[in-house]
């Protein structure tokens, strides 16, 4: 994709979801494989297991399910993924099925419908909290708070603390910050309940 093509692109899609046609806009970006990532950081992967502790993840923003491919299996018991791209999920969803990941999940969902789920151990949120405005982040905040198990734990994860300085404001005003990481520019910030 050239440049100019890249930026028109990005504004189309930027203008799909600010008219309300989010899953569509990433919908498109999956299927033109704009999305595949490469593995994640070491000091992220012993974060979610050390967070998770065998338990249930719950991830937002899963997209095509590297996260789960990543993990050593004994780190979780359960792992469900959500993501708004429908074609993400189906890609996930392949994956987890050939690779005999049974106790795997994945479904289609948009952060600001989601009802919630009981008995999570860990909420990931990398890299899509700050889709949502402010009074959606703390509604979606204290759902996640209320599928917690008493120990359990949200990590909010984001690229930039300057870029996504409003996004952390609303994480720590909407729960008990228990830790905060900054690694090369990634901000990492963990929750209680």
């Amino acid at each position: 994709m050239t440049s100019r093509a890249g930026i028109v692109s990005r504004i189309y899609w930027r203008a799909l979801r600010l008219l309300g046609f989010g899953k569509e806009a990433w919908d498109d970006q999956f299927k033109k494989g704009l999305w595949s990532r490469g593995r994640h950081s070491d000091y992220f992967l012993q974060k979610v297991v050390s967070l998770s502790r065998g338990g249930v993840v719950v991830e937002f923003g899963c997209a095509e399910g590297a996260l789960v491919e990543e993990l050593p299996i004994d780190s979780y018991s359960k792992y469900h993924g959500y993501d708004i791209s429908e074609v993400a999920i189906g890609i996930a969803s392949k994956k987890a099925s050939e690779n005999g990941l049974a106790n795997c999940n994945f479904e289609q969902c948009d952060m600001s419908q989601w009802a919630g789920y009981s008995g999570a151990s860990l909420i990931l949120l990398e890299e899509c909290l700050y889709y949502l405005i402010a009074a959606q982040i703390q509604v979606f905040l204290g759902t996640c708070r209320r599928s917690l198990l008493p120990e359990g734990v949200i990590l909010v994860v984001v690229h930039s603390a300057e870029k996504h300085a409003n996004t952390l404001r609303e994480c720590r005003l909407a729960g008990s910050v228990i830790e905060e990481v900054v690694i090369n520019g990634r901000v990492f910030i963990t929750l209680g309940r």
